[in-house]
């Protein structure tokens, strides 16, 4: 009689199997992320491929780094949103920036309205080979005013993958200044907006 009450006073333990594996599968993941993270700006422009986050536009390949004085405001000095950790979008015009220039700005305009509050992300430009070629018609207060410095920067994007640099093409720089995809009168706004979108989610 004593040995059954003291057996059933001290029942066995039972080890919490479920609770360790859960534990081991959490830090599986975190583990396997570590390794797997892409160390390098190549690396992760293959991860946002892979993942299909950038479907719409045109991944350029190699990426072109804009180097300091490559773009500069109208007063002749580097524009002054480099380096700010934004992500950047610039419409490049080599030429006069006609209607369909004006059309493709109210488009990024209306699209960084649509960030809400992730709007501070993003900065937009339009830039053009001088202040010549600037429309004549006011511009929206968040698009600022660019001019290029110098042939060298349009001479490492047509060492990209992309042929037609001869209509208005909207380029998105990363934060760390490299600009890495390209937009074309083709990809309407909505699609512009899709994939900044994802690129934001994975960034965070």
């Amino acid at each position: 009689m004593n040995n059954t009450n003291s057996s059933s006073k001290n029942p066995a333990k039972t080890k919490p199997w479920p609770l360790y594996i859960i534990v081991g599968m959490v830090f599986g993941v975190l583990i396997l992320g570590y390794l797997l993270a892409p160390r390098t700006e190549e690396g992760k422009l293959a991860w946002i491929e892979i993942l299909g986050t950038t479907n719409n536009g045109t991944l350029l390949n190699p990426p072109v780094e804009v180097l300091p004085g490559q773009i500069l405001g109208l007063d002749g000095q580097p524009w002054a949103a480099m380096g700010d950790n934004t992500w950047k979008m610039v419409l490049l015009v080599q030429g006069d920036c006609d209607e369909i220039c004006i059309n493709r700005m109210q488009e990024l305009h209306a699209m960084r309205i649509r960030l809400q509050r992730d709007a501070g992300e993003l900065t937009l430009g339009l830039l053009v080979p001088d202040a010549e070629h600037l429309p004549n018609t006011p511009i929206e207060d968040d698009i600022h005013e660019l001019q290029l410095g110098g042939a060298e920067l349009l001479q490492n994007l047509q060492q990209s993958n992309v042929t037609d640099w001869q209509q208005p093409v909207v380029l998105l720089m990363n934060p760390i200044d490299v600009f890495m995809l390209a937009y074309f009168p083709e990809n309407p706004g909505v699609e512009i907006l899709e994939d900044f979108e994802h690129l934001l989610k994975l960034a965070h």
